[in-house]
């Protein structure tokens, strides 16, 4: 049965009025999953919506609870052979930034926890994972991934990582309609910005906007070391030159960060 706040023909004439696919199923594994075995067949970008995900996952291998009725769980199916890793590093960056604007927009005082929490008052609101989909040397495109909690989840549910919901944030369950078109919109909006804008002052915007300044601290991973450093500056394929104590000034790739502290 849909979850009672799902619209799925609301859904597709919102999703469609933005130029975008749409695809809804009450239950799948992993939307994810769902949205990387069909990018081939995709002729426009695609969202792939489910009311519960069965095996979510996020980055790592990480699980993702996803619960019928609790959460909003999509995918974005992005099929273009001329992507790279400098477009998913881009969409590591753009995919925050969607959460951080929504959030904005609902009066939600968020931080971005790199690489993939969107954290209110050290809870987990959200999280995000970027995949750059390849078949052996040939590029097909990027699936990009949103998790957000709407509903408060029981104590059985919770899991190992302190959660908040939107329903507990508002003192109210929201409105799912509501949140997916604010959700969409601002996904929208960075898609336009990745395919027409300037990408490497989108991205040095962000930074500022979530106070990663030069002489933030980073820590990051070198094989199989974690290691720390200060960051200088934003590259333009949105790789960080990072001035580390051991090695001095290095290139670090964003896939290896691990987290980005701003200093105050």
């Amino acid at each position: 049965m849909t979850p009672r706040y799902f619209d799925p023909g609301t859904l597709r004439d919102i999703t469609e009025a933005y130029g975008f696919g749409f695809f809804y199923q009450n239950t799948v594994p992993s939307t994810m999953d769902w949205a990387r075995e069909n990018i081939e067949s995709v002729t426009v970008p695609t969202i792939f919506l489910a009311g519960e995900q069965t095996r979510g996952r996020g980055r790592a291998g990480r699980s993702w609870y996803s619960p019928a009725g609790k959460g909003l769980y999509l995918s974005l199916a992005i099929k273009d052979p001329a992507v790279e890793y400098a477009d998913a590093c881009f969409w590591n960056f753009g995919a925050a930034e969607v959460l951080r604007r929504f959030s904005e927009a609902m009066a939600i005082p968020c931080e971005i926890k790199w690489p993939n929490d969107v954290m209110v008052r050290d809870r987990k609101l959200a999280g995000i994972l970027v995949e750059w989909i390849q078949r052996g040397s040939r590029s097909l495109g990027l699936v990009i991934g949103w998790g957000l909690n709407l509903m408060r989840l029981s104590k059985n549910e919770r899991g190992p990582v302190e959660r908040i919901s939107l329903e507990e944030w508002l003192g109210r369950p929201p409105d799912f309609n509501r949140i997916y078109r604010h959700v969409l919109k601002h996904i929208h909006e960075v898609f336009t910005l990745w395919r027409s804008g300037d990408r490497f002052k989108t991205l040095t915007n962000w930074f500022a906007s979530w106070g990663w300044e030069p002489g933030s601290h980073v820590t990051y991973r070198e094989g199989q070391r974690r290691k720390f450093g200060i960051l200088k500056r934003l590259q333009a394929d949105g790789s960080l030159w990072i001035e580390d104590p051991e090695a001095g000034l290095c290139n670090v790739g964003m896939d290896a960060v691990i987290h980005i502290v701003q200093v105050t």
